[in-house]
């Protein structure tokens, strides 16, 4: 679930959930809309921090929805986004309240990357000698943040270890899932076609609506 969709307008449902509370979450502002859901900035007001809220678009998939929440919440891990809590909206379509995540997409990172560096060689024997002192600079700069992108993929590997160990299988997993924050912290986003091969989730599946409001406790992320 990750919150750097894009979009170029609000949805007609954004007046009415503007600062409406959910289970002690309260909607203040419009983030973006993805292929699921739209997703909101919010508060949470027993805790007082700043939380991610987001709700199902109609039409929309409910099952695949309320399978990756409860997939999130069953992966405490540095590198996985938390959710911290999963009801239903009056009309019955569900929402979640989870951690708020500012930054970018690997993918974006990749690209900006490669764009930098893009030209910069060959410049042949009789480039001018500044161009050649440019483009010497540029590949020392190529190799300096090297460090930073296999930190990255370290983290990556890391959350998907943890997340295999319990049964889990992304069946996602690219950059565009991959959000890097603002002070480098890493999380594997985007668990909606994730494969539960441990048979909890079968077990699990006894009938039944989701109750009105199940809040995810134990998650001090």
């Amino acid at each position: 679930m990750r919150h750097r969709c894009t979009a170029p307008s609000r949805p007609k449902s954004y007046r009415s959930l503007r600062h409406r509370r959910f289970l002690g979450y309260r909607i203040t502002k419009w983030i973006a809309k993805g292929g699921m859901g739209c997703v909101y900035g919010g508060i949470d007001e027993v805790l007082d921090r700043e939380v991610a809220i987001k709700t199902l678009l109609p039409g929309a998939d409910a099952v695949r929805f309320v399978t990756e929440a409860k997939i999130n919440a069953r992966l405490p891990h540095p590198n996985i986004p938390p959710v911290y809590a999963l009801g239903t909206l009056d009309n019955g379509m569900p929402w979640l309240a989870m951690k708020w995540i500012r930054g970018q997409t690997l993918a974006d990172l990749l690209a900006s990357r490669q764009s930098r560096f893009q030209g910069e060689e060959p410049h042949g024997e009789t480039a001018d000698p500044r161009q050649r002192l440019a483009a010497s600079d540029d590949s020392r700069h190529r190799c300096d943040d090297l460090p930073r992108f296999i930190q990255i993929f370290e983290q990556i590997c890391q959350a998907v270890g943890f997340a295999h160990a319990q049964g889990i299988i992304h069946c996602d997993l690219k950059p565009l899932n991959v959000m890097v924050g603002e002070f480098g912290e890493v999380q594997v986003m985007d668990w909606g076609l994730a494969k539960d091969l441990s048979g909890r989730q079968r077990q699990s599946r006894g009938g039944g609506s989701m109750e009105p409001a199940t809040p995810v406790t134990g998650g001090t992320r």
